[in-house]
């Protein structure tokens, strides 16, 4: 096999080892820490924020919603004291 061509094959294959181990770290961290317990602190400063999304005037971090839906919307709660 020519040695550029290995080369190429071995980057590409580290490129994709990165990428997917990157995906798969924020998947469990947002599954094993529970994203609707988050806190809204910022460490080592006194600002806090939230984006959030409201259902039933309840507060929640996920929801599954129609992608042509019109009347969604993002709220973002900052506070700086």
């Amino acid at each position: 096999m020519n040695k550029k061509i290995l080369i190429k094959i071995l980057a590409t294959i580290l490129v994709l080892l990165l990428t997917f181990s990157n995906v798969i770290m924020l998947a469990v961290y947002a599954v094993g820490e529970g994203i609707e317990n988050q806190q809204t602190a910022v460490a080592r400063t006194k600002i806090e924020f939230d984006a959030y999304f409201k259902t039933n005037d309840e507060k929640v971090h996920s929801m599954i919603s129609d992608i042509n839906a019109e009347n969604l919307k993002l709220y973002l709660s900052i506070k700086i004291e």
